[in-house]
């Protein structure tokens, strides 16, 4: 999904520089809601909240996926935002439409479809090359969703919602993020810019809050491999240790017990510094 969007433009869009690049933005994403990248983008938004909505709670929640979910937020979003300010935006047949979130694409079949320039002629026989190459309404879960704020409102919210089921209370920012873009766009829609700052602000808060979350959790999974790591090798002095001791060999021994012990006092020292 990365390749076919520009994440610091829906960050700009999202209000995250003030409201005139937000609105330079906005206008911007006008140029790629009419790209064969958004509309593959879209997909694979739609794909995820698929799979993250029918997820079983023994499952988990993996700290990327909900990162990913965030990003589908913003590719769905301000798709439909933006599609509603373009020249190009015509009526659609919703009755023959194609739902984005549907399990069964043949993705041998769509190919790099959308990463690059076109590349297959139109397969009428499916529906995800289709709407890669020509477009289409946006149905997601049998829900039909119109271009402009009030439907890229609701689809934002949908995702807000998912993110407060999956996510666990360390990752709550996202959904507090999402929220925070659902009041922005409102008051785009009714021009009331002057009232933003304190929603910038926010935005900018917490976009600083979860890059810092970030960061640290990568941190600590780093940490946490390295700690296994080392912890295996200090099983394994250790029985080593024993078994020179039962033989008798004191000087081994002593030495190993040295190594085990400066290895201690390190990890104490490096957790002391941590923490």
């Amino acid at each position: 999904m990365l390749i076919c969007v520009d994440n610091n433009l829906l960050s700009r869009a999202a209000g995250r520089d003030g409201t005139s690049a937000m609105n330079k933005a906005r206008h911007e994403l006008i140029t790629w809601t009419e790209t064969a990248a958004s509309r593959r983008a879209c997909i694979h938004a739609a794909q995820t909240f698929r799979i993250l909505s029918h997820r079983k709670p023994a499952d988990g929640t993996a700290f990327q996926s909900v990162r990913a979910l965030f990003m589908s937020a913003m590719v769905l979003g301000f798709y439909l935002l933006a599609k509603k300010l373009s020249s190009k935006c015509s009526p659609v047949d919703e009755n023959d439409s194609f739902d984005l979130s549907h399990a069964g694409i043949d993705w041998k079949i769509v190919g790099e479809e959308g990463f690059t320039e076109p590349l297959a002629t139109l397969n009428s026989e499916n529906t995800a090359l289709q709407f890669i190459q020509s477009g289409g309404p946006i149905v997601m879960d049998g829900k039909n969703y119109q271009p402009g704020a009030r439907h890229a409102k609701r689809i934002i919210l949908e995702f807000a919602g998912l993110l407060d089921e999956v996510g666990s209370h360390w990752m709550a920012d996202y959904a507090q993020l999402l929220y925070t873009i659902h009041d922005t766009i409102e008051e785009q829609n009714n021009a009331l810019l002057n009232s933003l700052s304190s929603k910038v602000s926010a935005l900018r808060s917490v976009t600083i809050d979860i890059h810092d979350q970030a960061r640290d959790q990568d941190m600590i999974e780093n940490s946490s491999e390295a700690f296994s790591s080392f912890s295996t090798n200090l099983k394994g002095s250790a029985s080593r240790l024993t078994r020179m001791a039962k033989q008798g060999d004191t000087t081994a021994v002593l030495k190993v017990a040295g190594i085990v012990i400066a290895a201690g006092t390190a990890i104490y020292l490096i957790l002391g510094w941590i923490f």
